[in-house]
């Protein structure tokens, strides 16, 4: 550990783009540097296959897919302006705060590993990000316990063997935090950053988007009758105040929109690599869990011996199936 750091508070973290964290949109969570640099890898090659493939199927004249290489694209973007954290080993509740109070905005993806530590390191997560006071411990039954003191005593038991993110969150009181925030997709059409006005008015979400669309009723109607010269001054001062009127209410919609989206924070979900993998290191190396390798007596050695070798043509097999299924449907999503 260097000199002078904290390995309670302090983590690894890094942006292709160097996004600094007050800007960043989203966050990605793991328990290495190399699990985060695996999960980039992997994400970018899937996104840049299937643009190729697009691309391919264009060249072919077989489907355009403009739309859907555009929204690749933009996935492309969003992951390189992403922010990937380690917490290098076993998360803190310091490492975490700290974490998500600079980066309050985003959201946030918990790529932990696929196992009861992972999970429970999500857990500890969601109920630091929901602003909880909470302990929690593995009972004797081998579930997760998790006690809530934040507005009293509340005990909730989470089975790891059965695990599911969303019905844990839901157990736990705090399901809102999964809930995506619609003004997000508008403050990424933001031409400048520092002007919450100068977003696609087309991704507003309701009711500041139904408030845009009177004000900009309010205001055609003026600039139509201005134009027609057929309104006398009076009317035209009266739909004057009615495109002012509209315009206020409006900025107050929108700056209401993006402190309930402060106040809100980002998205939390749960991201683990695919069934079968430990981790996204692992996923991205394809070492798979020794206990999908199947075991076979072949033969005996000279000393009597038992010679168990492990056996992985069907294996093997299969997951050249699932590759080759993926192939034929990633272009379908």
């Amino acid at each position: 550990m260097a000199r002078n750091s904290n390995a309670a508070e302090g983590l690894w973290f890094a942006s292709p783009r160097d996004t600094a964290l007050d800007k960043a949109t989203d966050v990605y969570w793991f328990e290495s540097a190399f699990d985060a640099m695996a999960y980039y890898q992997l994400t970018k090659a899937h996104i840049k296959d299937s643009i190729h493939g697009y691309e391919q199927m264009q060249s072919e004249g077989t489907y355009s897919g403009d739309s859907e290489m555009r929204e690749l694209e933009d996935e492309l973007k969003e992951l390189n302006k992403a922010v990937f954290v380690s917490t290098g080993g076993n998360p803190s509740l310091g490492q975490m705060r700290g974490m998500i109070d600079a980066t309050h905005q985003a959201n946030h993806h918990l790529g932990f590993d696929r196992d009861e530590a992972g999970q429970t390191f999500a857990i500890s997560f969601a109920m630091t990000k929901a602003d909880r006071t909470f302990n929690s411990h593995i009972g004797t039954n081998g579930n997760l316990v998790v006690v809530d003191t934040t507005d009293g005593y509340k005990r909730t038991e989470i089975d790891l063997k059965d695990f599911s993110f969303p019905k844990a969150m839901d157990a736990l009181g705090i399901g809102h935090i999964m809930k995506y925030n619609e003004m997000a997709i508008y403050l990424k059409s933001l031409s400048d950053p520092q002007n919450i006005f100068s977003g696609d008015c087309d991704l507003l979400p309701f009711p500041a988007s139904s408030a845009y669309g009177k004000y900009e009723s309010s205001w055609q109607e003026l600039q139509s009758s201005k134009q027609s010269g057929l309104v006398c001054k009076e009317e035209l001062d009266e739909l004057r105040q009615e495109a002012i009127k509209n315009a206020d209410a409006y900025h107050v919609a929108l700056k209401s929109a993006f402190e309930e989206y402060k106040r809100q924070g980002g998205q939390t979900t749960y991201n683990p690599c695919e069934q079968g993998f430990k981790d996204w290191n692992d996923q991205l190396l394809d070492k798979r869990q020794y206990s999908q390798t199947d075991q076979v007596e072949t033969a005996f050695d000279d000393a009597g011996n038992d010679v168990v070798v492990e056996r992985e043509e069907d294996f093997e097999e299969n997951r050249e199936q699932e590759e080759a299924e993926k192939k034929h449907f990633r272009f379908h999503r």
